[in-house]
């Protein structure tokens, strides 16, 4: 017996009840951030980069992650910018998305299409299976939604 679906998912915005807030500010050449974060290790290293300094010279404090499909799994420009300014005007900044630019500032969940066609024999057993995979992605970074791995991970098929 064969079944051959196919599904499609909607973009989805990220949408934390919290506005994605950021503050930074310079002590010399050492960079503080105080901002919702899910990797430390991660936002110190694209600070560092951003800022052309060591990772040692950074520090970011996160006192709460949050939530909403990972809105804080990434830097974001405006975290970034927030430390460019605190370094231009030489004082500390804080910078707040409004909830409308946050639809454009902080990514979201990529609309994706997908084929799974399973086979299986007449006790019920798995013996074939296939799924295909779209889902769209920026030209400025290659992210893709892990779309055929798990069921690759969870059933074993021939």
């Amino acid at each position: 017996m064969l079944t051959d679906l196919q599904f499609s998912i909607a973009r989805n915005n990220h949408n934390p009840m919290e506005l994605p807030a950021t503050i930074a500010q310079w002590d010399g050449e050492k960079l503080t951030v105080w901002d919702k974060v899910q990797s430390i290790s991660s936002a110190r290293q694209s600070y560092a980069e951003s800022m052309r300094v060591p990772q040692d010279h950074v520090r970011v404090i996160s006192p709460f992650v949050g939530g909403a499909f990972g809105s804080a799994g990434e830097t974001w420009p405006h975290q970034l910018l927030a430390a460019f300014a605190a370094r231009r005007v030489q004082r500390p900044v804080k910078l707040v998305l409004t909830r409308k630019q946050m639809y454009s500032a902080i990514g979201y969940r990529p609309t994706s299409r997908q084929r799974l066609a399973i086979g299986v024999d007449h006790s019920g057993h798995l013996v074939a299976m296939i799924h295909e995979g779209r889902t769209e992605t920026a030209k400025y970074g290659t992210y893709e939604e892990w779309l055929t791995g798990n069921p690759r991970f969870l059933y074993r098929v021939p």
